[in-house]
């Protein structure tokens, strides 16, 4: 058997008796146990992710991409140490990794339940100035989560120190609420393990969405992902395209913009640079406002057709027909208030009619001069094309 073997598998011992000598219960421990629907190498990420998020100044290198943890046998094993000359510190073989973009293929009945996850963790091995071997024989205080795989998931075992044992179980059950619910709201993640499990099942939704008849949506589940990390060359084009189908050219043209920037593929970019050209050709705003569907009678297509609308608006400003259409789209919403307001915000907008303004302009206009010299001056009405000598107004 070769010699690093060997060596491995001590290690692998030491650690597993250590942290058994450890796992004794006694009066300044607490237990805590949790049995969850997620591949064990995902749960023992997301909890590495944890303990090291609670306890920020334990890991060396912080800036490292993984969270601390070891394999075993049967799964992985998260363990900091205390001792005497210093606070925790993680003694572990390995740093897991999710990776939150990439492919994913679809998976499960419904837009929950996202693309398939089991294969979304690397595991960095640990060696030369990098290993992290914890306080070893001087460690006066252990705390350990164990993470094994069973036939509906995985187990998660804990033996944790009294004092931080409930902040620890807190931190705990709300990392896995938030990996196991899809539905969850996951913006802003700081914990980069937690965010690129979200941002992994987020792309994983899109195709679903799509086959489903809902760009809107799997646009959202894209968005979703773009603020949890970065987004590849391909998923953001797909970003463009939404944006281009909503009829926001403006926002597609950037979007595929940024694919253009990121991707290093020449077929890629040979056609990125075709599709930006095609929409930067002018376009009318009937083509934006021809999309409204006037038929449309369910909320969706009603929420779609208004921010159609708001796109055509912002590219081609016409307030009269705008404000008409906003209120076509609110009569067949039964807003009867809203319809009723923008007909009258329309009918403001529209300009008379060219004889209807030849033929009130000098009335009004005189009608204005007469109001203005009453108030103001104080004297009678001149009549029509007099001529005003500002010098007779009386002094006031």
């Amino acid at each position: 058997m070769p010699l690093h073997t060997v060596l491995r598998r001590v290690a692998l011992a030491a650690l597993a008796v250590a942290t058994g000598c450890a796992s004794a219960p006694g009066p300044h421990r607490r237990d805590y146990e949790r049995h969850l629907d997620l591949p064990a190498d995902v749960a023992a990420a997301i909890a590495a992710g944890a303990v090291r998020s609670l306890l920020p100044f334990a890991d060396p290198v912080p800036q490292a991409a993984g969270a601390p943890a070891s394999r075993m046998p049967d799964g992985f094993v998260i363990v900091y140490e205390r001792g005497d000359r210093g606070g925790w510190v993680p003694r572990a073989s390995h740093r897991l990794i999710v990776r939150g973009t990439g492919a994913t293929s679809p998976a499960g009945a419904g837009p929950g339940a996202g693309g398939t996850i089991a294969a979304a963790v690397r595991a960095e091995p640990l060696a030369g100035n990098l290993r992290l071997p914890g306080w070893g024989a001087a460690a006066t205080e252990r705390l350990q989560v164990h993470v094994r795989g069973d036939a509906g998931g995985c187990s998660v075992r804990a033996d944790l120190p009294a004092a931080i044992a409930a902040d620890l179980a807190q931190a705990l059950d709300r990392a896995f609420a938030l990996a196991v619910d899809p539905a969850a709201a996951c913006v802003g993640l700081a914990e980069p393990n937690l965010a690129g499990l979200v941002s992994r099942r987020a792309l994983g939704c899109v195709q679903l969405l799509v086959a489903a008849g809902d760009p809107a949506g799997a646009e959202a589940q894209l968005l979703r992902a773009a603020r949890l990390g970065a987004l590849t060359a391909p998923q953001q084009q797909q970003l463009g395209e939404f944006s281009a189908q909503s009829g926001d050219l403006a926002l597609a043209q950037e979007r595929l913009g940024d694919a253009l920037l990121q991707t290093d593929d020449p077929t890629l970019r040979a056609h990125l640079a075709g599709r930006l050209r095609s929409l930067a050709t002018p376009r009318t705003d009937t083509a934006a406002r021809s999309r409204l569907a006037p038929g449309s009678s369910s909320p969706a297509e009603l929420a779609r057709a208004a921010m159609r609308l708001h796109t055509a608006r912002r590219q081609h400003p016409d307030p009269a027909r705008d404000y008409g259409l906003a209120s076509q789209l609110h009569r067949q919403d039964r807003d009867d208030l809203a319809a009723f307001a923008c007909a009258l915000l329309a009918r403001e907008h529209t300009p008379p009619s060219p004889v209807l303004a030849a033929g009130l302009a000098d009335p009004v206009r005189r009608g204005l001069d007469d109001f203005v010299r009453r108030v103001v001056h104080g004297v009678e009405p001149v009549a029509a094309g007099a001529v005003l000598d500002p010098a007779a107004a009386p002094a006031r």
